[in-house]
């Protein structure tokens, strides 16, 4: 649970950071396009940079005389009733919000097919023209064009091109990408600030496309307004309402895309400092070879100490001690009332295995609880013979160290 508010806290922070990027260095200062690409770039970059593990910092060293041969072993046991249903609850909530959104789209996609399927078209080289009977804002979706079959002549031109912009652009497809991204992440409220940005830059693109054909600007301004009263699906390109004050400004306003590289490489930087925030971790622990040689270790010990290294290692079932790790992970278990009384924490175990291939001097290092310790050994001392070691020739022990850890998860 606390790691989902974590991941939610990290996307909403990476959400409000990548937008504020977007309105101070790129929005209406830099070329439509760079600005379309950054805007779809942006939602999976939420969901993903907060999932980035990349392994930089450096970790503290394991002692190596401590645990000279070492496999962590990590327990796990499922999550208190009350955290479970808790995430049921948010897993839940996620995908009927999604199937919402994804609903919708459908719904609207839907409506357009019907639109075609029962109004006359007409071929226009390479779109077609859709005639509604009843009154539409023009728009256009995929490679077709819908506009009200009373539009009046004089304000088909500027439409037409409009319309052939968003289809050349191919506007449409990034809108339907975008609504499925916002559906993934309908809970970020800079997904839904991000879709409508993307609708304002993609009007903005096709009216300086329709102004640089030669069309006057006044004259077109009067075509827009003339649009205002017409329906028009959300995911759509077209003549949107809310969008015209804007529109008005950008046509009648002069702007420059100045110093664009500097602004790419300052949203660059906003991208890599989240992801150093995020997505840098430490680097796994290293172990470091222990003060005394290989030769050293594996000399004889006094009297019947066990050996730390051999020539020829202890192995089990076929595998090394990295096979008997993950034999412990299979049959160890959490115990219940651990479980239940939310303790985890670490054990740390010794044991020698002997000549005969059997487990033997047992002792427990370090607990933080007596009942963890019990289960680590019943574990381990059921465990399947070895194949013992050898040095020189001669079989011999060898003493193992195991960290066992015990967390409970989600």
């Amino acid at each position: 649970m606390k790691e989902t508010l974590a991941y939610l806290l990290e996307a909403l922070v990476s959400g409000a950071l990548l937008t504020g990027a977007y309105t101070l260095l790129l929005e209406r200062r830099a070329p439509f396009v760079w600005c379309r690409r950054y805007l779809l770039f942006s939602i999976p970059a939420t969901l993903i940079i907060p999932l980035l593990r990349i392994p930089v910092w450096p970790a503290p060293a394991i002692d190596a005389v401590l645990a000279p041969q070492t496999a962590i072993v990590a327990a796990t046991a499922p999550a208190s009733e009350p955290a479970a249903l808790s995430s049921t609850l948010l897993g839940g909530l996620y995908l009927a919000g999604t199937a919402v959104m994804l609903g919708t789209i459908v719904r609207q996609m839907l409506a357009i097919d019907r639109l075609r399927r029962r109004n006359a078209v007409a071929q226009g080289g390479d779109y077609e023209v859709v005639r509604i009977r009843r009154r539409i804002a023009a728009f256009s979706f995929r490679r077709r064009i819908y506009l009200w079959e009373q539009t009046p002549e004089r304000d088909l031109p500027a439409i037409l091109a409009h319309e052939r912009s968003h289809i050349r652009h191919r506007h449409s497809e990034e809108r339907i990408a975008m609504e499925c991204l916002k559906a993934l992440c309908w809970w970020n409220p800079f997904a839904w600030t991000a879709a409508c940005k993307l609708t304002e830059v993609q009007e903005y693109e096709a009216d300086s496309d329709v102004l640089a054909l030669g069309f006057d600007r006044s004259e077109y301004m009067k075509t827009v307004f003339r649009q205002l009263l017409g329906y028009s699906p959300d995911i759509t390109s077209g003549l949107q309402n809310s969008l015209t004050k804007k529109r008005f400004t950008m046509m009648t306003e002069k702007t420059k895309s100045r110093y664009g590289l500097l602004r790419a490489a300052a949203t660059l930087s906003v991208i890599l400092g989240l992801v150093c925030a995020f997505g840098f971790t430490t680097r796994a622990a290293e172990l470091p070879a222990p003060a005394q040689t290989a030769a050293t270790a594996a000399s004889e010990p006094d009297g019947d100490e066990p050996f730390l290294v051999v020539e020829q290692m202890p192995r089990f079932q076929g595998g090394d001690l990295l096979k008997f790790r993950q034999w412990v992970e299979d049959n160890v278990q959490y115990p219940a009332q651990v479980s239940a009384d939310k303790v985890e924490g670490r054990v740390l175990l010794t044991f020698v295995v002997d000549r005969d291939g059997s487990l033997t001097d047992l002792r427990i290092l370090e607990s933080s609880d007596v009942r963890l310790s019990e289960e680590v050994v019943r574990t381990v001392a059921a465990s399947p013979a070895w194949q013992p070691g050898r040095q020189k020739g001669e079989l011999v022990r060898v003493q193992f160290t195991l960290p066992v850890i015990f967390r409970l998860t989600d």
